[in-house]
């Protein structure tokens, strides 16, 4: 019967109405859904990747700012111990170019300072400020040092020094005709050599108070010698005149020295405050270096050990879960399987196994409904094949007696006609019970129609549980591959440390490479020593922070090595999954395949009471033949005879369908009794 359109769209508007109170279920339960716990644990994996790559970043980039501070500073270092070995050669070999050398490096010096506050952050901004201070104050000393050197004059040639020997020549020729018992250039060089000695202390910063006093007294002794052993005092005039000139260009010599004294004792200050300062930075960034290194593998450790157990309890809560409702549904579909059609799945789980299992149940209540009419039909199927096989049985009765009739035609034509009269209202009745069969067989046809059909969403439903556990295994996969990634990034440090490390280990050869130049050069060498010595710890220090990172790393991939074999556990469990739903799978298509058969079994049916049919047809034409022998039954004896025997194969016929149909029905009945409804 057809549904009238305001039941329909009512249908329509209710499912509509379960579908949105669906919805918002699973909505508020998102949490407890497969698909939200999946969801957070994939964002628990991607703010951990986050978190260890920016850490492992500011790891790097502080790491890289502190060691090219340290670069810079170490340069600085390594530039002032060159100053200091200029320094050295300007003491043996007074020659200025050593200074120009070294306000040279002091150039090179506030380069490297420039570079230096670029990596110095506020934290070491004030110590950077400082050596740049003191180095710009140094190099303005040493310009001033070094124009002082230039005015005073370092060798005979230049400056006072030149004015100093200048009255030697006119010494030298006077000598020449003084007595011989005066050793007047030997007097002469005693002051040169003095003054030269003078001159060294003055480049040495050394104290130069009694080597002015010796410069002083040898050429008084010239002076003396030239008043009493000299008898032509032009000529005692003239050494006399030419030792008071040198005296007065050592006067202002002694006054140029004096400023040099205090320039030179200024810069020596500098040099130390800068060689403290210096010290004092490269100390404190190393500190703070291990600090961080220390506080930042803390943080990533605990991170990791975090991150490990939120995603390690995601992981085996998803799996239980999904556990539970397969199994739960497994255990559903076998009582299922088993006949009992009233088992019911459970539908308050609040995820996504509710859908299935409210489709389960409205599958299950189709069967049973449908079960149910093929038991009734079953029932009705076999009860009319009994009244069939009655009627055939006593139908041939009635033919037995239309023969013994026929024999006594004789007797009587009025007994015959009732006979067929009678004959004819049976077969009436027997053509209206046919009509009934009809219809149950119909009825049963479309039943099992029904079934199959209910069969069929019950294939589409599982196949939609397999799309979803095909999600659900796609989102695992995204996450190994993520969790792979955070892995890639944590070989990419672990190769930055080994840059580190071949850093330090060139370092530590540079180091060892100026100790043996230094050992080399002797005590000239000593400063160079100093810093070789320095670059040496500088390297073994930085060795020792790449092995430290070297083994958080290490502790690290072995962490996600952990991690990734439970991912491979959740993706075994999930092909142990796919298995159960092959085998539900397999048990819808048992179900599917007694359907089937119901319906041929059917159709079986339906051919018999086509046949029987056939049969009812023939007898109505019998008892026309009858009705016309009762009008002529002295010409149509033999005719009645013949028809009659057609009559007796007919209900051998209908007697023998009638068989076959009760056996239809038994074995539909013996198989119903395989369900519980």
């Amino acid at each position: 019967m057809k549904k009238t359109n305001a039941k329909v769209k009512g249908e329509n508007k209710a499912k509509k109405e379960k579908k949105a109170v669906k919805a918002g279920k699973m909505k508020s339960n998102i949490f407890k859904s497969i698909l939200g716990k999946l969801a957070i644990l994939g964002g628990a994996a991607f703010l951990t990747t986050m978190v260890l790559g920016g850490a492992g970043f500011y790891l790097l980039s502080t790491n890289n700012s502190n060691t090219r501070l340290l670069n810079s500073v170490g340069n600085i270092n390594l530039m002032q111990t060159a100053n200091t070995a200029s320094e050295l050669s300007f003491r043996y070999l007074l020659d200025t170019k050593y200074n120009n050398d070294i306000v040279s490096n002091l150039t090179k010096m506030e380069t490297e300072v420039n570079e230096a506050k670029t990596y110095a952050g506020k934290t070491y901004a004030g110590k950077v400020s400082s050596i740049e201070g003191k180095i710009k104050e140094i190099k303005n000393a040493m310009k001033v040092l070094s124009s002082s050197y230039i005015e005073r004059g370092l060798n005979p040639e230049s400056g006072l020094y030149a004015s100093f020997i200048e009255p030697d020549e006119v010494m030298n020729v006077g000598f020449t005709v003084l007595p011989q018992n005066i050793h007047w250039a030997s007097l002469l060089n005693e002051a040169n050599n003095k003054f030269l000695e003078y001159t060294k202390a003055v480049a040495e910063g050394a104290s130069t108070e009694e080597l002015a006093a010796e410069v002083s007294k040898a050429l008084s002794a010239i002076t003396d010698n030239a008043m009493t052993n000299v008898a032509d005092s032009r000529m005692a005039d003239g050494v006399i005149s030419s030792v008071e000139k040198k005296r007065t260009a050592f006067n202002e010599i002694a006054q140029k020295d004096t400023t040099i004294a205090n320039t030179k004792a200024m810069v020596n200050s500098l040099n130390a405050d800068l060689t403290y300062y210096c010290q004092e930075l490269q100390e404190m960034v190393e500190k703070n270096s291990k600090q961080a290194l220390v506080s930042m593998s803390i943080l990533i450790l605990g991170i990791i050990i975090a991150s490990a157990l939120v995603i390690i309890v995601l992981t085996t809560i998803v799996a239980l879960g999904v556990k539970k409702n397969i199994k739960a549904f497994e255990g559903t579909l076998s009582v299922i399987a088993g006949g009992d059609m009233t088992a019911k799945a459970k539908t308050d789980a609040g995820n996504e196994f509710d859908a299935f299992g409210e489709s389960l149940n409205k599958m299950a209540g189709i069967l049973q409904g449908t079960l149910s009419n093929v038991r009734t039909i079953a029932t009705d199927v076999n009860e009319s094949g009994n009244g069939l096989q009655n009627m055939a049985e006593s139908t041939s009765n009635i033919s037995n007696q239309v023969s013994v009739t026929i024999d006594e035609i004789a007797n009587g034509a009025t007994t015959q006609a009732e006979d067929v009269e009678q004959s004819a209202l049976q077969m009436s009745e027997l053509s209206k019970f046919m009509l009934d069969i009809v219809d149950s067989v119909s009825e049963l046809d479309t039943t099992a129609t029904d079934m199959a059909n209910a069969g069929s969403v019950a294939s589409d439903i599982i196949k939609e549980l397999d799309d979803s556990n095909d999600k659900m295994t796609e989102g695992i996969s995204k996450i190994s591959a993520q969790i792979n990634k955070t892995n890639e990034s944590v070989q990419s440090i672990k190769k930055a440390t080994a840059v580190i490390a071949n850093i330090a280990s060139q370092t530590n050869l540079l180091s060892l490479n100026a100790s043996i130049e230094a050992a080399r050069a002797g005590d000239a060498g000593r400063g160079f020593a100093v810093v070789a010595n320095e670059i040496q710890q500088l390297a073994d220090q930085s060795n020792k922070s790449a092995s430290d990172i070297d083994k958080v790393i290490n502790a690290l991939i072995a962490d996600f090595k952990e991690t990734l074999e439970v991912m491979a556990e959740v993706v075994e469990r999930t092909g142990v999954q796919n298995e159960k739903l092959s085998d539900t799978r397999e048990k819808f298509n048992v179900v599917t395949n007694g359907i089937n058969d119901a319906k041929d079994k059917t159709a079986t049916i339906k051919k018999a009471v086509d046949e029987c049919n056939k049969v009812q047809i023939k007898v109505d034409q019998l008892i026309s033949n009858l009705s016309a022998i009762s009008e002529e039954y002295a010409a149509s004896t033999t005719v009645a005879a013949q028809s009659m025997n057609e009559l007796n194969d007919t209900i051998t016929n209908l007697v023998s369908e009638s068989s076959k149909l009760i056996e239809i029905s038994d074995t539909l009945e013996e198989s119903m009794k395989a369900f519980t409804l």
